[in-house]
């Protein structure tokens, strides 16, 4: 046996997976915000004083006032984690194929990039990346020196996931499409890593989770995402309570509904053998 089920992507409901992710997203965050105003009249009542003696008192409309300035960073944020997600994952599989090569220096080369990668921070790489070039006369931009370091980090680990995702296939079936007349990329498209991603798919949804979440470290080069947009809100406001709250929020309602949204692709593709 070659392969359970063919991928159907046809069987996907795009309206149906938006309609679902929107309503989670929005119970999320209309629950969280009646929890916030619960929290807000509870304070005002209490008077909560700070450390100067003086009552305290949240000020939301400072957000509600820049709620356009901080979507535009979470636009900024999706795209960021878009483009590395899926860059990522390409540059994942050719790096796990080279891991498994049986050329000695590619083999020993994707080794030593996996390795490197993974134990070293990905801040560090992000500012190498970024700072690095400009000595030898290269200068990136903003945009593709984060998309580049992100990519690079993200792509070690998407390699070894999906690595041991190929290695956990059976050497049966490959020797068995071998002798029906199939060749190495044949072998590969339509046997092995079909039933790879089939075990590997709940480790590289943890992934795309920490690609969205890590996207944030690009704010350390002045990258225009999210978190970055709140540090200019709150150096003018000086509102970091009401500003970094509600980002926490944001992170939560798009983890949360990515999450939703990868899990009933996998229903789907992915439907489970009784």
């Amino acid at each position: 046996m070659l392969a359970d089920r063919r991928f159907s992507m046809a069987a996907l409901a795009p309206w149906g997976l938006i309609k679902s992710v929107f309503t989670v997203s929005l119970v999320f965050i209309a629950g969280t915000s009646l929890l916030v105003l619960a929290l807000h009249q509870v304070v005002v009542l209490a008077g909560v004083a700070t450390s100067g003696g003086r009552g305290w008192t949240p000020h939301f409309e400072i957000v509600l006032q820049n709620l356009p300035f901080l979507i535009e960073g979470l636009l900024s944020t999706l795209r960021l984690a878009g483009s590395v997600g899926v860059l990522a994952f390409a540059l994942g599989i050719l790096v796990a194929l080279a891991r498994l090569s049986r050329v000695g220096p590619v083999h020993l080369l994707a080794t030593w990039y996996v390795e490197v990668l993974r134990n070293t921070p990905a801040l560090v790489q992000l500012f190498l990346i970024y700072f690095g070039p400009p000595t030898l006369g290269i200068r990136l931009s903003v945009t593709v020196a984060a998309v580049l370091g992100l990519t690079i980090n993200n792509s070690a680990y998407m390699a070894e996931i999906i690595r041991a995702g190929i290695s956990s296939t059976s050497r049966g079936q490959t020797e068995a499409a071998a002798s029906v007349g199939m060749h190495y990329r044949q072998i590969m498209r339509y046997v092995v890593l079909p039933q790879a991603l089939r075990v590997v798919y709940p480790p590289l949804v943890s992934q795309f989770i920490s690609i969205l979440l890590f996207s944030s470290l690009a704010s350390v080069i002045a990258y225009p995402e999210l978190a970055e947009y709140a540090k200019r809100l709150d150096s003018r406001t000086f509102r970091s309570f009401e500003i970094y709250g509600t980002v926490t929020v944001v992170y939560t309602a798009c983890t949360l509904a990515l999450v939703l949204l990868l899990r009933m692709i996998e229903r789907r593709v992915f439907p489970a053998t009784r």
